[in-house]
Parts: structure tokens; C-alpha cells; sequence
């Protein structure tokens, strides 16, 4: 056992395999409670603080790396140092977790943090060159996240790995009836991003709610679909937009007056380095 004077960690273990060193075992319990993690700062490397409980149980074998180890517990008031993301998590949180490794991989059979203003799970297994993850989030009101916004979020899709490659599915929807859909490939050399080749096909019934967001008045509905690719080594890219707007309206910097296309309006571009035309737009 192991305390201070706003701390304590406890915990039982037992060893197997003593006779045996390669199939040495532990299994065990361990507690914690910690009424201020600010002083964890430095190991995590982010400005955490807030408190915790936390119990995990399982097992390791140090030699082979194998282990199996379940946490559940909670938090209060906790902070990463993060604006946007330490408003989610005021009042109570809670974690559950439960991971596993063998000679095939790691398996996170799940990873749960759930309070009244968030639910995040993510679940799959990571393993060299196959590695596949599944995602599944909800913010139930946007509010705290930026001015102007309410009403709730959500992220979910899934993320599959062949080679070097990673292959992304994500589905999103948020204030103003807005939701997207992500497809696209994320191609890596030595660990590096060399480009990142997709489609994003979204639409929102209406801008308004995200006018503070965008420093000015927005009203009206927009589709848009977006292909392209995008190389982040050079910041070289390509995209091509099909986008129809309905009765779209955004305050100018002029005083009295705004830009509005009040008819459905259809609008394609393309930039990057194979533009060869300038954009148009039809109504």
C-alpha cells in the first residue's frame, strides 16, 4: 500500500511460475484514488487534474508481453487541458475498460467513458498491418463546446488497416440537421502521412445555428460533395466540389447588407494543381 496526503494506491498480487522463468505469471487487484491528479501532470504529459477511482484486475506475463487486465471507475471534474474538450467533462465520468494481448495482438474488447454530457466507446483489435477499430460517440449537446451551437452530435465508423494503409468510414451529424459521411484512405511511408486520398458528402438544413462559430450571420441549407487528396508533407492538394445551396444567405462586411442566392443554386470547382478551369457556378 502506498498513500499521501491526497492519494492511495493498494493492491494484492500473486506470482506464478517461480520455478519456471518462462512462464512467469502475475495476477492480481490494484486501487486508486487520487483527489487531485494534478500531481500525474508529468508522467501523462497533459495538464490533467480533477479526481479518480480506479480498480482494475487481470493478469501479465512479463516475458511474452501477454496480458489481460479489466478497469472500471470514475472521475470527477476532470481536465486535460483541452477547451474543447475539458467542458465534456464537468461532473462525474465514468470508465470502463477491459483490454487483452496475445501473440496475435491487442484486442480492446472495450473502452467506455460515459457522463451526462458524453458517451465514447471505441472496440476492435490492433496488430501489425491488420489492425481494425470501431468507434461510436455522442455529445449530447454541443453547447459548451462553442457559442452559438446546441443540440446534440455524434461520430461513429470505422477504421481498418491493410499494410501501411488505414482506411476510414466515419458518419457524423450535429446542429442544424448537419451530417457528413467520410470515406477515405490515409497512406503512411515509415510511419510518416503522405497523403490522404477521400470523399466527404454532407449537408445541413440550416447554417444558422453555426453563425457565431463563422463570425457572421448564416442562414439556408447546403449539399456538397468534396473528392480529393491532399499531401500534408508539402501541403500539395487537389479537390473537386459539387455543392447546391437552398436560399443560402451570409452577412457581408458591408453595413445593411447581405450575399444570398434565395434560389436552389448548384455550384462546381475543382483546385489544386489540375484545375484546368476557373469555378463555375449555374443557378
Amino acid at each position: 500500500m502506498v498513500s499521501g496526503t491526497d492519494y492511495g494506491l493498494n493492491g494484492r498480487a500473486t506470482l506464478k511460475g517461480l520455478s519456471d522463468q518462462l512462464n512467469l505469471s502475475a495476477e492480481g487487484k490494484v486501487s486508486l484514488k487520487s483527489e487531485d491528479l494534478s500531481r500525474f501532470a508529468s508522467l501523462s504529459g497533459m495538464d490533467v487534474k480533477g479526481g479518480a477511482i480506479l480498480e482494475a484486475s487481470g493478469s501479465i506475463f512479463p516475458l511474452s508481453g501477454i496480458f489481460d487486465v479489466t478497469a472500471r471507475g470514475t472521475g470527477t471534474e476532470l481536465r486535460i487541458g483541452q477547451p474543447r474538450i475539458d467542458p465534456l467533462l464537468v461532473g462525474e465520468s465514468r470508465l470502463d475498460l477491459a483490454v487483452r494481448r496475445d501473440e496475435a495482438g491487442t484486442s480492446i474488447d472495450r473502452f467506455k467513458i460515459t457522463n451526462d454530457q458524453l458517451s465514447a466507446e471505441i472496440s476492435g483489435t490492433l496488430a501489425t498491418g491488420r489492425s481494425a477499430l470501431t468507434l461510436d460517440s455522442k455529445i449530447t449537446d454541443t453547447a459548451p463546446i462553442s457559442a452559438g451551437l446546441s443540440g446534440p452530435a455524434t461520430l461513429s465508423g470505422n477504421l481498418r488497416q491493410t499494410g501501411t494503409d488505414w482506411a476510414v468510414d466515419l458518419q457524423a451529424t450535429g446542429p442544424g440537421g448537419a451530417r457528413a459521411t467520410t470515406k477515405a484512405v490515409v497512406m503512411l511511408a515509415r510511419g510518416e502521412v503522405t497523403r490522404i486520398t477521400g470523399q466527404v458528402d454532407g449537408a445541413v438544413q440550416t447554417l444558422t445555428p453555426f453563425s457565431e462559430l463563422a463570425g457572421r450571420r448564416l442562414s439556408g441549407g447546403a449539399e456538397a460533395i468534396i473528392d480529393g487528396w491532399f499531401d500534408p508533407r508539402d501541403g500539395a492538394f487537389e479537390a473537386t466540389l459539387d455543392a447546391t445551396t437552398q436560399s443560402l444567405a451570409l452577412a457581408c462586411k458591408w453595413p445593411n447588407r447581405s450575399c444570398a442566392a434565395r434560389r436552389p443554386s448548384l455550384a462546381r470547382c475543382c483546385v489544386g494543381p489540375a484545375a484546368s478551369s476557373p469555378p463555375t457556378v449555374s443557378r
